[in-house]
């Protein structure tokens, strides 16, 4: 929403950088940066580098405040364009001339409609503070943020009609007339799927303690926002665990502690870069509209293989498009890189779609005289008032769109082209090419297609064959990028892709191209230029050897050389999964039909989006998916997976390579290729279950009759001689595994298997916290059991959380309010997400209520050093003293420490930076009392700040005998 430019006012710190260009910046106020932890109407800002700078619009989702800064960038843009003296202006100009506009913009709206606007807005954001205090009041979730509420009904015995309330981290109902009231955390939820009950569509939710029907008229979006939140919860429980189990493995090589209560050094490197000083936080996802948004990106990326960056700004439907001689109708979808268009519904005999990059795009024009405008007897003709051309350096495109949506679209679509050309170094933008007129020949020599082991006989003779079926299609289709996806792609993909275009194709369809034109074409260079912060390449050396050894191409230096240099690019693009076994196969094989560069795309893209759990160090997708293929075979290979288990075989140890490696070296080379088409083709990554059971079901009665389970694998991959012996029994299979089917398999044995990765690594932190703290090992075991149960059984808890079981624990400190709660959230939330870890918790408690001089001195310090220079000033320093006064006094019940009669004395007067002395003193530091005077004297370089070396020395000072009972290491 557009205010009068003002002076933006916020503290360094208080203000996180979300996207910044050369002359806006959008900021969003960082999670628990207020003391008070209210909720902030606006937390969203768009500022214009001014000196100073000025808000000029505010909103509460990023969305909206994305809608304003396009606006603005395109109303610099539209200005420019009109006046091309705005060009020669600087930048200081330029921002002032924006200033000037933004300030007649709100000129110009009229106070009646501006105050109509505001009015709407405040009265929706009391509306849905209202709707969320209730929710908080009922279920007593203070602190839980509602994302969204609905009209629904739980279907028992008979339907109870009531509101559903999804938050955060909880899914809750509650029926005012029947008083049936269901709080669920998410992260207990086992499953989530529409079925049908008593004959009723309905979503069932299945969790640890109990399971229910919902009924609603707005049942699908209900589903889809159950999933996402669903998903969010588990991720982040997923995250934790990870984490965790790093922490775990680094403790035992180390040979240290895993926990500890002995904090950091308050000055450590590594405390600073936890608690960093800056960096934008990430977004969080709490509004319907922005997970919304999510859905549609998410749903965009997959639909067209974009990147995981790529975000949809608009969508159209009802477009017709002509392209060629074609018309189609359909949807229209533009992103910041990419133009899209799809009609009808993936898998449907009419489908259609095709992608066009922006800087494949010379130019748009409005009309059209194209010939085939005017249509055929059988084809409405294109209205030329309502067309924008599409010139690419190929060929051209027609779109169809009604008149009052057709110039606003035209705006768009010339922005987006101009900001593509302006943002990305034309030095470095990959220019348009097509499948045949650059030559990339397989690194297949004709003794190793002899290989009957790996090949068919009539290898060679039916590629020759598919090679004009193919050239036939592209020629009327496309060749490159914007080839046209449909049914008869698909056809040609199952029946194999020739070796001469299979390396290009596999770029086109599984989206590695799209990726490498996002990314530019210097961006593996640079990787390679980087090759030296790469942690693993002792890793990838040892498996360089391992991969196809017996392969001509892999027997040479150049061979070697180019599959090291794929694999260490790609751990230093993305350190998170860095390296996995299996990766080094994968690469090599990509590397037959593919150059360095354009492999490692492909190995991202794989990585990335096709199986994104498969290689991170965790491997949850690979082990989720070996539980959903376990569950296939017992459903549709009972005997087979009985027969199996009774063996002693675990049928992972069998399939777990298959899926990592994707068949490659456990079918013959010449399936796994055609494996390999369809994995990247319109089939995507779930025919490898479909290849999977095929495996078993045309072996059935071989692998029954096969007492030694260890000798199976070799049995399966030996019965394969032609991929037509496997391949069309897969695509029967594939038929019938439908994506909805999958996905809810995966959904439920994905919450089961992170619930069992996170159960582990909680119980082997539980055990070496209790090693360490005070408390013993029973009253660990119950803060954790307090802190799970206020939190949903997660390790996690917000302020509102934090604060009530704070109080809980340490009652009389939250009553007489002399430790700022919020100091100490922020003190303990180390990754700035709003939240603290349960060990930290309890680590921190255990020093508050027992801990030693030492750890208390330390997090005293740690407290009021808020900026994480290693000084804290003389008014932390004053509070600092008050905090530890209030310890001893409170909290050590330690019965052989003496107490001195001073420990009484008024906090006021023991904390005062007053320099006047008593008038009654006789002491020989009579010149101020003990804090001013400690806090002078320690501070040897005279900078009126101390660092921790100075703090302890000023809290060892002789004024404080008594007061403090300190006997610290005078190291």
């Amino acid at each position: 929403m557009w205010i009068k430019p003002e002076i933006h006012k916020g503290g360094l710190g208080m203000w996180a950088t979300v996207q910044s260009n050369e002359y806006f910046e959008i900021l969003k106020r960082r999670i628990g940066f207020s003391l008070s932890m209210k909720s902030i109407p606006n937390p969203f800002r768009l500022i214009i580098k001014s000196e100073p700078s000025q808000v000029v619009a505010e909103a509460a989702t990023q969305e909206s405040i994305q809608t304003d800064l396009d606006a603005a960038t395109k109303m610099l843009g539209d200005a420019i364009m009109e006046n091309p003296t705005l060009s020669k202006l600087s930048s200081e100009e330029l921002i002032n001339y924006l200033l000037v506009r933004f300030q007649c913009m709100t000129v110009e709206l009229p106070d009646s409609e501006q105050k109509k606007m505001r009015e709407e807005a405040e009265q929706r954001m009391k509306a849905e503070s209202a709707t969320e205090e209730n929710f908080q009041s009922i279920f007593g979730l203070k602190g839980e943020k509602l994302v969204s509420s609905y009209t629904c009904s739980v279907w028992e015995r008979v339907p109870k009609a009531g509101i559903l309330y999804c938050s955060h981290n909880y899914v809750c109902f509650y029926s005012a007339l029947s008083g049936r009231s269901i709080k669920t955390p998410f992260v207990e939820i086992k499953s989530i799927v529409k079925e049908s009950y008593n004959g009723v569509q309905t979503i069932k939710i299945e969790a640890n303690k109990e399971e229910y029907w919902l009924v609603s008229f707005k049942l699908q979006e209900i589903l889809t926002l159950l999933h996402q939140l669903w998903d969010i919860s588990l991720n982040r429980v997923l995250k934790s665990a990870e984490k965790n189990l790093e922490e775990i493995e680094a403790a035992y090589v180390s040979g240290k502690n895993l926990v500890s209560t002995n904090l950091e050094s308050p000055t450590s490197p590594s405390r600073v870069l936890a608690t960093g000083a800056g960096g934008p936080l990430p977004l969080r996802m709490d509004s319907k509209a922005s997970l919304g948004q999510i859905k549609r990106d998410q749903t965009l990326q997959a639909r067209f293989r974009l990147p995981v960056d790529e975000t949809l700004s608009k969508q159209i439907n009802n477009v017709k498009i002509l392209r060629g001689k074609s018309f189609r109708k359909g949807t229209l979808f533009v992103s910041k890189n990419f133009l899209c268009f799809e009609s009808q519904i993936y898998g449907n005999a009419k489908f259609f779609s095709f992608v066009i990059p922006f800087q494949d795009i010379d130019f748009f024009a409005l009309g059209g005289t194209d010939p085939n405008l005017t249509g055929t007897q059988s084809q409405e003709p294109l209205k030329p008032s309502e067309i924008i051309q599409i010139h690419c350096a190929i060929e051209e495109y027609f779109i169809q769109i009604a008149n009052n949506q057709r110039d606003s679209l035209y705006e768009e679509l010339q922005q987006n082209l101009r900001e593509v050309l302006n943002t990305q170094n034309r030095q470095f933008m990959v220019s348009p090419i097509t499948v045949w007129n650059v030559s990339i020949v397989p690194k297949l020599p004709e003794s190793f297609i002899q290989n009957r082991r790996e090949f068919a006989p009539l290898y060679k003779e039916r590629d020759s064959l598919k090679l004009d079926g193919w050239s036939r299609f592209c020629a009327k289709n496309g060749n490159g990028i914007t080839m046209v996806k449909n049914q008869k792609l698909k056809s040609l993909i199952r029946a194999g892709i020739p070796d001469d275009i299979r390396g290009r194709m596999w770029m086109i369809l599984s989206g590695a191209y799209s990726l490498l034109l996002t990314k530019g074409t210097d961006y593996y260079s640079s990787m390679i230029r980087k090759c030296d912060d790469s942690l693993f390449k002792e890793d990838i050396e040892k498996d360089l050897h391992r991969s196809f050894p017996e392969h001509p191409h892999f027997q040479t230096d150049e061979g070697l050389n180019d599959l090291r240099q794929v694999l260490i690019a790609f751990s230093v693009h993305n350190p998170t999964i860095g390296y996995c076994q299996s990766m080094n196969i994968v690469a090599a094989l990509l590397l037959l039909y593919l150059p360095p560069e354009h492999a490692f795309y492909l190995l991202c893209t794989i990585c990335e989006q096709l199986v994104p759990d498969y290689y991170v160090k965790a491997m949850i997708g690979s082990i989720v998916d070996q539980k959903l293929f376990e569950e296939l075979m017992k459903n549709r290979l009972g005997a087979v997976a009985k027969h199996l288990e009774s063996t002693g075989l675990p049928l992972p140890l069998v399939t777990l390579p298959w899926f990592m490696c994707i068949y490659i070296g456990y079918v013959p080379l010449e399936a796994s290729l055609r494996i390999l088409d369809c994995f990247f083709g319109m089939d995507g990554p779930a025919f490898l279950f479909s290849v999977g059971l095929a495996l078993f079901q045309l072996n059935e009665s071989s692998v029954i009759q096969e007492k030694d389970g260890t000798v199976v694998a070799s049995l399966l991959r030996n019965s394969i001689t032609d991929p037509e012996d496997l391949l069309p029994e897969a695509f029967k299979i594939a038929e019938n595994l439908t994506p909805s089917l999958l996905n809810d398999l995966r959904n439920a044995h994905r919450a089961k298997a992170i619930k069992e990765m996170d159960t582990k690594s909680e119980n082997t932190r539980l055990r070496e916290l209790k090693k360490v703290v005070g408390f013993t090992p029973k009253e660990v075991t119950r803060l954790y059991n307090e802190f799970s149960a206020s939190t949903g059984s997660e390790h996690n808890a917000n302020f509102a959380k934090f604060e009530e079981l704070f109080g809980q624990h340490c009652p009389g400190w939250a009553e007489q309010n002399e430790l700022d709660l919020a100091i100490l959230f922020k003190l303990l939330d180390k990754q700035r997400s709003g939240t603290i870890d349960v060990m930290d918790y309890i680590a921190t408690l255990s020093i508050i209520l027992l801990g030693t001089e030492e750890e208390r001195v330390s997090l005293s310090f740690r407290l009021f050093d808020g900026d994480c220079d290693g000084f804290i000033s003389k008014d932390e320093y004053e509070y600092a003293v008050g905090l530890l006064k209030g310890w001893y006094a409170k909290f050590d019940d330690n019965p052989s420490r003496e107490k001195q009669p001073e420990i009484k004395e008024s906090l006021d007067d023991l904390i005062s930076f007053d320099d006047t002395s008593p008038s009654n003193s006789s002491s020989s530091y009579s010149q101020g009392n003990p804090v001013s005077v400690s806090f002078k004297e320690s501070d040897l370089d005279g900078d009126n700040r101390l660092d921790w070396q100075e703090y302890r020395r000023a809290l060892m000072h002789p004024l404080f005998n008594g007061m403090l009972s300190l006997k610290l290491d005078s190291k």
